[in-house]
């Protein structure tokens, strides 16, 4: 509702003193420029009240007839001031309001510098890490990629698209590499991946690449941001390993050789799968204790293992062989050549013992057959 006009000498605060020059210039301030707009608009009369009420005249002239009206509280002696008049008041006021918006700027502008001048040393730091950091949108853009990309692989980080990072990674490994980031996308949830890169030189390494989505404040994802650190070196070495066991099996297939090995503290023990096909036991269940083991032993032979056994658990150190019998899962026994080693666990103090079974059969068959032609020679 519009405030009514001040009549001379009276109006909402009947106690203010002289209230006719203030009441004056407020309506000068308040209907003259509103009625005047009005009237460059070509409204009717009839639609004035309606227009005013929600043009940007009318809130500048409610302010200040509302500054008129708050002079009225001032005391009496200071209303009768000769410098105080309603327009050094109002002027006065919107110069404080003018230096308080001016302050307010200068800090906005100040912030916004201060805030690139943080990213853009953020974003230096980030290009000088030797691992690749990058930054996707939730419809598979690429937002960002660090220096990194730019030194390895000869492509410039600035200009990369989704699609030059996609070209970069090796042919078989492509289509992988694809189809996880797009399940991890379409799940919203962490992934972790490793793939072959072209370097700038042509030549290929291995990489890891990990992601993980970030959440905005109304629980969804909005962007997601990740690295691709360089394995290769890591990468080899695991190939080589993989090698070297896969080598090393083969060996000890063709060589008949299966391992054991004996934890005295809990009496527990473990076979290799080349021991269980030595004894038919492949493929089948059985208790992987010592007293299954001793089961297994001939009874001519399990004093002498037994007497070993003692002995390493009074003195646990040291390596041991023997000679003893198995019994086949048929029901024949194997001879057994079983060097042992006894090792100390230094984390856990636990000792074990770990041996191998080399099957001897045919040599004792061969002993047993040239002591009877001997014997039969005499």
């Amino acid at each position: 509702m519009l405030l009514p006009r001040l009549r001379h000498g009276k109006g909402p605060l009947p106690w203010a003193p002289d209230a006719g020059i203030w009441s004056r210039f407020a309506y000068r301030l308040y209907w003259t420029p509103i009625l005047a707009s009005a009237k460059r608009q070509g409204l009717p009369a009839s639609a004035e009240l309606l227009w005013m009420e929600k043009s940007v005249p009318y809130t500048i002239a409610r302010y200040r007839l509302w500054v008129c009206y708050g002079c009225l509280l001032l005391p009496r002696p200071l209303m009768a001031h000769p410098l105080i008049t309603p327009a050094g008041i109002i002027n006065f006021l919107e110069s404080i309001a003018l230096i308080v918006i001016g302050i307010g700027i200068a800090l906005l502008f100040l912030r916004k510098r201060q805030r690139r001048n943080r990213e853009r040393d953020f974003s230096q730091r980030l290009d000088a890490l030797p691992h690749i950091v990058w930054r996707t949108n939730t419809q598979n853009g690429l937002l960002n990629l660090s220096g990194a990309f730019g030194r390895l692989t000869g492509k410039s980080p600035a200009s990369a698209n989704i699609n030059d990072w996609i070209d970069v990674i090796h042919p078989d490994d492509r289509q992988q590499a694809q189809q996880l980031w797009g399940d991890a996308m379409e799940r919203g949830r962490p992934f972790l991946t490793d793939f072959r890169m072209r370097m700038a030189d042509g030549s290929y390494r291995h990489f890891e690449s990990q992601g993980i989505p970030i959440v905005d404040g109304k629980d969804e994802i909005s962007e997601w941001i990740g690295t691709i650190i360089d394995i290769h070196e890591r990468k080899l070495g695991e190939i080589a390993l993989r090698e070297k066991d896969i080598n090393l099996r083969l060996a000890v297939e063709g060589a008949n050789i299966g391992f054991w090995s004996w934890n005295i503290h809990d009496n527990s023990m473990r076979f290799s799968e080349q021991w269980q096909r030595q004894l038919g036991l492949a493929n089948k269940s059985f208790p992987h204790t010592a007293e299954f083991f001793q089961f297994l032993i001939h009874p001519d032979d399990l004093d002498s293992v037994m007497t070993l056994k003692k002995k390493i658990e009074k003195n646990p150190r040291g390596h041991h062989n023997i000679e003893y019998r198995l019994q086949h899962a048929d029901g024949n026994y194997r001879w057994m050549l079983s060097p042992a080693t006894v090792i100390e666990n230094p984390q856990d103090q636990t000792i074990s013992v770990i041996g191998a079974n080399i099957d001897i059969s045919d040599r004792k068959d061969a002993e047993r057959t040239d002591s009877y032609l001997r014997a039969q020679a005499l």
